[in-house]
């Protein structure tokens, strides 16, 4: 027999009774007998327990759940509800969850406990039906929520679906009522599930009974024999028809499932989100009198009859509306239909006003929703454009100033309006011009006039005029301002500044003009003499203009010798008239006594003005001359420096010293003051050998060793030492076995007491052959040293020194090519066969231009080369730029007297170590 469920609800009857809704379980005559017997239950005000589900809110008071029932199946599936406190408990508090029939559905967990910490932390609760294995029907029971030692209760209803019953059955998994209610524009999520496993896949349809509410096509879901009790959702859009209608749509859909053609039926309510709007062109924020604009009309939504707009102002005794009222049909709600309004000319009397701009329906058949009232802003200028001043007229008095406020009677129509004042030079400073916008139109604006001592001894009339420098879209209408100047009679004008119009600085040369102001028009008459200013530079100031004016110029022409560190007038009576006069308008004298120099109002106080035209002093610290060791190191003792008022001044140092060059080097000391004026100092500085000298031997041997590089090494010396010098003293010294793959020079130009020179010895030449060609190297000869080694002359291989002899012998020169050497001017005698030889010796003073020096063939003039020297420009960096003859062999080096250090030279590899290599030793 099929059992009854719930079992053991009890109830107390001393308790206040709340129903608990089961409405609409379709549960049979078996769940209205369970719903009967738990169809009351009593709950007493105690601490509360909330439920959270998406449904459910329950507070202290013991509200009864909203909840109508959670869905779960025998196949095991579950459902939740959460649970939480309403408020903090004084310590901890526990809810005791039970199921209202273990043997339907089981709950997890069975206790949850609260503290002063996680009170409103909503805990899960899982609920899961159980498979009785009985063939019972679904069953309705509920879940039983307590408080611990308390008196609150809350019944949660659950229908277990029968899986033993031999008819499929669908659950709504999230549904407790077969009715729902939807919105137009939303959707209807539905989750569905089955009770027993189908024989194979099979799949859940839809179909709306309104398919113009709701459209169910290619709407399903697939189960599976594994997962036929996994909720599956279903999503169904609700259209929006955008048509207003007054009632909702019933739309009934069905569920059906497609192995044992079971369905189920729900109901959806849609209701209607259409509500009929005024769509309309902007209303513009602002017009003018006079003006009109259009609006274009329309409706946001298909009315269902016919519906009347009508257009209104605030104030309708300003405005004329044409086309107030207007009607749409469903045929034409979107065709615009135009509105023009006018302002009323003559109708606005304050610069700006404010109205609304109202769209009101009027009665509408068929019925429909429409919104209340539209309003919109309008602002209205007033059309008359003049300026509003604070004053219209006034009278001051000479070199009084006033002020008025300007504002504008209504706001600019295309954009700024600039304000500029007419000019009178003579009766007032030049007045700034005011700008206007359209946001501060209405906001005055201060007008500062400074009126003029102008020497004129009447009243003067000045009127003031406002003008448009940029117009509106039509201009503001000129305002005039009559302004009368009385004169004031003054006794005697003073002096109220004197200042300078040159840039603060120093200046050395030129003119500095000097302006001295008085409280008044002054005239000057230079007729017997012309003012003059005394200086306290040593200089004087003279006037040269303003006589008419309240301001004097006096020119100060810098001399020199003139020097001050703040100019300034030198006393209080330093300006002098010298025959002349400075008077007012009226004849009375000025008064020119001044302020003491360097008070207020003083040129010294007003300006920061230095004259400096003599040049800065610069005094060398320590010795000078000063002589240092080669090698050590060099400190500079600096200089110092002040300019002509003895403020100190910085010093730049130009230092060249190189201590590892023997020499003597010149430091440069410099200072320029602030007016540009400088001055240079020098210290000579000596650089002389070493303690590394070493006496120069005579004879000496010329090694040359591999020192990185090869090097010269003398006194038969096998080891290179970059700090060893030759001393010599005066007299004639022999180096001997210079190389000729390294040929020396001794760079002297500058040293008058120190020369060299080669020993003269003879090299041989041998000459052969001779040709009408020349050979690939250039020569129509074939030459050879005494050793019968091969030498190329033609091309530059063999050199020839200056003050060197050589022997050219005949050793086999064709006799038909004479051979023959010109040198020193004039040509050798010819050889040829194998008969006599030529003994040339080169002068050192011999020319060195090209082709001075040349062989050629006695017959044929066109058998000719140039022969080259040991000689060229030597351009080193702290050595004297000139040109030298190079040697090899054996090179006399005589001193006649103390010289300065003196390089050696190699004609192929510069210094070779030579550096400085040769000083002077007096012993």
């Amino acid at each position: 027999m099929p059992r009854t469920h719930p079992k053991g609800l009890i109830f107390s009857a001393s308790k206040k009774e709340n129903p608990i809704n089961f409405s609409s379980m379709g549960i049979g005559a078996r769940g209205t007998a369970i719903r009967n017997r738990i169809s009351r239950a009593v709950f007493v005000p105690n601490r509360g327990v909330n439920f959270t589900d998406g449904n459910i809110t329950v507070g202290m008071k013991s509200i009864i759940s909203s909840l109508e029932r959670i869905n779960v199946a025998e196949s095991g599936t579950s459902n939740t509800f959460t649970v939480k406190l309403d408020r903090q408990p004084l310590n901890k508090s526990a809810l005791i969850i039970e199921s209202g029939d273990t043997t339907e559905v089981k709950v997890h967990p069975k206790r949850v406990e609260f503290d002063r910490n996680n009170w409103n932390t909503p805990v899960t609760i899982t609920v899961t039906g159980v498979d009785d294995t009985i063939d019972d029907a679904n069953v309705d029971t509920y879940v039983k929520v307590s408080v611990l030692y308390g008196e609150d209760v809350k019944l949660i209803p659950v229908r277990n679906y029968d899986d033993e019953d031999s008819i499929q059955q669908i659950v709504f998994a999230n549904l407790t009522n077969t009715t729902i209610n939807k919105t137009e524009g939303s959707s209807a999520s539905i989750s569905v599930y089955l009770t027993k496993a189908p024989s194979g896949n099979t799949t859940i349809s839809v179909t709306s009974d309104n398919t113009s509410a709701i459209n169910s096509i290619a709407t399903a879901v697939t189960f599976t024999p594994s997962d036929y009790n996994t909720p599956k959702t279903i999503t169904l859009p609700i259209i929006d028809d955008e048509i207003d209608n007054t009632s909702a749509r019933n739309v009934g859909l069905t569920f059906t499932e497609s192995d044992t053609s079971r369905s189920s039926i729900i109901t959806v309510n849609v209701d209607d989100n259409d509500v009929i709007g005024i769509n309309h062109t902007t209303v513009p924020n602002f017009i003018y009198e006079g003006d009109s604009f259009i609006i274009d009309l329309s409706l946001s939504k298909i009315p269902e009859g016919n519906v009347g707009v009508i257009t209104s102002t605030s104030d309708p005794s300003k405005f004329t509306v044409a086309n107030a009222s207007r009607t749409f049909t469903p045929a034409n709600y979107n065709t615009t239909q135009n509105v023009q309004i006018t302002a009323n000319n003559g109708q606005f009397s304050t610069p700006e006003e404010v109205f609304d701009i109202s769209f009101t329906f009027t009665a509408a058949s068929g019925g429909g929703q429409y919104i209340s009232t539209k309003t919109e802003q309008l602002i209205v200028y007033d059309s008359n454009k003049v300026y509003n001043t604070s004053i219209d007229s006034i009278t001051v008095n000479e070199g009084d100033s006033f002020t008025f406020d300007v504002s504008l009677s209504t706001r600019p129509q295309a954009g700024n309006v600039v304000v500029e004042f007419n000019e009178n030079a003579n009766n007032r400073d030049l007045i700034s011009d005011l700008t206007f916008t359209q946001s501060n139109w209405k906001i005055a604006q201060q007008v500062t006039v400074q009126t003029k001592v102008n020497g004129s001894t009447n009243n003067e009339s000045d009127n003031l005029v406002l003008l448009q420098n940029v117009d509106d879209a039509t201009p503001f209408v000129q305002k005039t301002i009559s302004v009368t100047i009385n004169h004031v009679a003054v006794s005697a004008p003073g002096i109220t500044n004197i200042t300078s119009a040159n840039t603060n600085g120093a200046y050395n040369n030129g003119i500095i003009s000097i302006t001295i102001v008085f409280d008044e028009i002054v005239n000057v008459v230079t007729t017997d003499g012309t003012p003059s200013l005394a200086l306290n530079s040593g200089g004087t100031a003279t006037y040269v203009s303003g006589t008419g004016t309240d301001t004097l110029i006096f020119d100060y022409v810098i001399a020199n010798g003139n020097n001050t560190a703040d100019l300034d007038y030198s006393n209080t009576t330093a300006l002098v008239l010298n025959g002349g006069t400075i008077k007012d308008a009226d004849a009375n004298d000025a008064t020119i006594t001044l302020v003491a120099p360097g008070q207020a109002n003083s040129l010294g106080a007003n300006k920061s003005l230095v004259v400096l035209t003599s040049n800065p002093v610069i005094t060398v610290t320590g010795s000078n001359p000063e002589t240092i060791t080669e090698g050590t190191t060099y400190s500079d003792s600096g200089a110092a420096a002040v300019d002509a008022l003895g403020t100190s001044l910085t010093v730049s140092t130009t230092n060249p010293v190189d201590t590892s060059t023997i020499g003597a080097y010149t430091v440069t000391y410099t200072a320029t003051d602030a007016a540009g004026n400088n001055q240079t100092a020098t210290r000579i500085v000596n650089v002389t050998a070493s303690s590394n000298t070493v006496a120069l031997t005579n004879p000496s041997t010329v090694n040359v060793v591999n020192s990185g590089g090869n090097k010269y090494v003398l006194n038969g010396g096998t080891t290179y030492n970059a700090l060893t010098d030759y001393g010599l003293a005066i007299a004639t010294y022999t180096l001997q076995n210079v190389p000729e793959a390294h040929p020396i020079a001794f760079l002297t130009s500058g040293n008058s007491n120190i020369a060299y020179a080669p020993v003269s010895t003879t090299t041989i030449i041998k000459v052969s052959g001779g040709g009408t060609s020349a050979n690939a190297n250039g020569d129509y000869y074939t030459f050879a040293d005494e050793n019968d080694n091969a030498i190329n002359i033609a091309n530059g291989d063999f050199k020839f020194m200056r003050g060197h002899t050589y022997e050219f012998q005949a050793n086999g020169i064709s006799s038909s090519h004479p051979f023959k050497v010109h040198f020193s001017g004039s040509d050798s005698s010819a050889i040829d066969g194998n008969s006599a030889n030529i003994t040339v010796s080169i002068p050192t003073s011999h020319s060195t231009t090209a082709g001075d020096l040349y062989y050629q063939c006695t017959v044929h003039s066109g058998m000719k080369a140039n022969l080259s020297l040991f000689y060229k420009e030597v351009s080193e960096s702290g050595e004297t730029t000139a040109s030298y003859d190079f040697y090899y062999g054996s090179v006399t080096v005589t001193v006649a007297g103390d010289f300065t250090s003196v390089s050696a030279y190699c004609y192929y590899h510069g210094y070779m170590g030579g550096k400085d290599l040769l000083v002077y030793s007096a012993s």
